[in-house]
Order: structure tokens, then C-alpha cells, then sequence
């Protein structure tokens, strides 16, 4: 599964979600759990991929896997600052945060940078019950 988790598409919200794997039934093992606390965020990026499409990225690996992925043709000096920064702190060199921020710095400069306030309504469970009509 990826780290990268879609969070939402206007057009096809469920089916994103089901493809983006968040609702695995995994329990990790305890190594596991602090090795993914000690690079994840203090809090989640959003940002845009695509016209419809905005994702979350919680985790040292998952802005390097974003930035990977971004095209080539668009890749600045931002691009790979805020990729060295998060290959440095996945080897212990530079502490989350700074990664965090540079990833911010980046996802600014691309204009691509989501207002987590914005994105926040459409993840938050359904107050209308659990979206299945009884029979």
C-alpha cells in the first residue's frame, strides 16, 4: 500500500477511497508503530494531484514517494531541497518537522497546497449514520 492515501475526488469519492487501501485491517507490530511515529508529521499536507484529486501526506515517506512522482519538467531547486530534506531525515539526519515544512514550502511554490479547513468536511465520518439503507 501506498503512503500516499487519496483523500478525496468530487467526482468519485467512494471509489478513490476503496482504491487508496485507508481502510486495511492491518495492526502493525510494535516496531513497526515507532519506527512510522518517529517520521510521521505532527499533523497531515494536503495537496492537490490532479484536477480532482487532493491527498494526504502524513509521513517522511510519503512526501518522498510524492516527489518522486511529480513530473520531471516541473521539478526546482524547491523540488530537490524538500526532497533532500526528506531523504535526510528518513536516515536520521534532519527531524520531521523540517521536512514538514519543507514539503509546505514546496507544495506553496506549486500551488498545489490544500487548506486542510477545506478538505477536512468531506474525510470526516457521515453524522447521517453508516451510508447502508435497511431493507
Amino acid at each position: 500500500m501506498s503512503v500516499l492515501s487519496t483523500v478525496i475526488c468530487m467526482t468519485s469519492r467512494s471509489a478513490m477511497v476503496a482504491e487508496s487501501g485507508l481502510f486495511t485491517k492491518s495492526s502493525p507490530s510494535k516496531n513497526s508503530r515507532h519506527l512510522m511515529n518517529a517520521t510521521t508529521f505532527s499533523s497531515p499536507v494536503f495537496v492537490k494531484d490532479g484536477n480532482c484529486i487532493v491527498r494526504e501526506v502524513v509521513s517522511v515517506d510519503g512526501a518522498i514517494d510524492f516527489l518522486e512522482r511529480w513530473p520531471e519538467s516541473r521539478r526546482d531547486l524547491i523540488h530537490k531541497t524538500a526532497l533532500k530534506a526528506c531523504y535526510d531525515a528518513h536516515d536520521g539526519y534532519k527531524p520531521v518537522s523540517v521536512v514538514r515544512q519543507a514539503f509546505i514550502s514546496f507544495a506553496k511554490r506549486a500551488c498545489i497546497l490544500e487548506d486542510p479547513a477545506s478538505v477536512m468536511p468531506w474525510i470526516s465520518p457521515s453524522k447521517s449514520g453508516s451510508g447502508t439503507e435497511a431493507v
